[in-house]
């Protein structure tokens, strides 16, 4: 008997079942394969890594891709997640699952196979009893994909999460296997890349005179440049079991605070601070995120310190710039108003109407948390910016 073949009109072309069907997968696979290599370029340049993994979620039609990064054998922290599981990833962490995420039992089956599928590892009867997944059925969730794509001494695993409808397909391995082979090849790129950059920062933060001290998550110090460690030495700063402290334990709550805000991502509490030193001149401390989560995953560090010895000569314009983030105009201006110099004067001397002046000022009061002219003058003073 000839077999049945029927005709559908599939955007705008004719064709039979078969036909159409292979033109679909062919598509899928097209995309696939172009989020695949969006992987490379987002090692280049790390603020792609959301739009990737959204790119390779939407190819594979997940629900949606985390990256995990073991803090313990049984706990958590998120690096990175697409928008769709945003909502989830918020509650795992607020009604800390990240401390007793069930899915830990499958990590040390990543470190023997590529891809580990979790229905392939956890017992059917599970789902419907563990009170982990009664948690993930609450987003529709409930299966995923683990891929341990770690580094050095760094684990990193990229878990790709199913709808609760839906499970996975044996057939999907070989482009789980793709994915792995990219994320694998792409990490040990990255932290060599990371390392580059890192080592570079501190030459280049040398040249300038300036302190340049890394910390990992736990505010350790784990790297420091030939000024910072100069400056050490002179017993301006010290480092105690890997941790930064003040000359005087009284700025240690400022300094303290400024490194547990930008640990955090508290872009409000970050402010620079003044640390008193034995020659008096004080020291200025900014304290930033070192990169992205995944940036920061990869090399081991969280944030930065920059750390300016205003006894030193030869500060210009470009401290006020960097510690108290003025415009050059403000810089200028504040530089001349630290001089002596009246909002009229500089206006004359600068040939700039009065009114312009006055908004500069009021910017850098606002900038430098001071109210007045002469409050100004004292903190640029004690900065001995001139």
């Amino acid at each position: 008997m000839r077999g049945i073949v029927i005709s559908l009109h599939h955007n705008g072309v004719e064709g039979t079942v078969a036909e159409i069907f292979r033109a679909l997968m062919m598509s899928r696979m097209e995309r696939f394969h172009a989020a695949a290599d969006l992987i490379q370029e987002a090692v280049v340049d790390p603020s792609l890594w959301p739009s990737t993994l959204s790119a390779i979620s939407d190819s594979l039609d997940l629900a949606g891709i985390n990256i995990m990064e073991p803090i313990t054998q049984t706990a958590f922290s998120g690096v990175m997640v697409t928008d769709s599981l945003q909502g989830l990833l918020d509650d795992y962490v607020r009604e800390e699952w990240h401390l007793r995420d069930y899915r830990a039992c499958l990590l040390p089956i990543t470190k023997q196979q590529s891809v580990v599928l979790e229905q392939s590892v956890v017992a059917p009867s599970t789902y419907e009893t563990h009170e982990y997944y009664r948690f993930l059925e609450k987003y529709g969730l409930r299966l995923s994909a683990v891929i341990d794509f770690s580094v050095g001494d760094q684990s990193l695993y990229f878990v790709m999460q199913r709808r609760l409808s839906d499970g996975f397909d044996g057939a999907e391995l070989p482009l789980f296997e793709h994915i792995a082979s990219r994320l694998r090849t792409g990490a040990r790129l990255m932290r060599a890349l990371t390392q580059s950059r890192v080592q570079g920062m501190l030459t280049a933060f040398d040249r300038m005179a300036t302190g340049c001290l890394l910390f990992n998550k736990a505010g350790q110090v784990v790297e420091t440049n030939a000024t910072a460690e100069r400056l050490v030495a002179e017993g301006h700063l010290a480092i105690r079991r890997n941790q930064l402290e003040p000359w005087l334990s009284s700025d240690a709550r400022a300094l303290h605070g400024s490194l547990k805000a930008a640990l955090g991502g508290n872009s409000l509490e970050r402010k620079p601070v003044l640390l008193s030193t034995r020659r008096g001149s004080p020291l200025v401390v900014r304290i930033e995120p070192f990169g992205t989560r995944l940036v920061d995953a990869f090399y081991g560090a969280a944030a930065f310190a920059l750390v300016e010895d205003t006894g030193a000569r030869g500060h210009s314009h470009a401290l006020l710039k960097q510690v108290f983030g003025l415009t050059s105009a403000e810089a200028m201006i504040a530089d001349l108003v630290a001089q002596g110099y009246s909002p009229t004067e500089i206006a004359t001397r600068q040939t700039i109407h009065y009114e312009t002046v006055r908004s500069h000022l009021r910017s850098i009061f606002r900038k430098t948390e001071t109210s007045r002219q002469a409050e100004l003058s004292a903190l640029l003073g004690n900065l001995r910016i001139r």
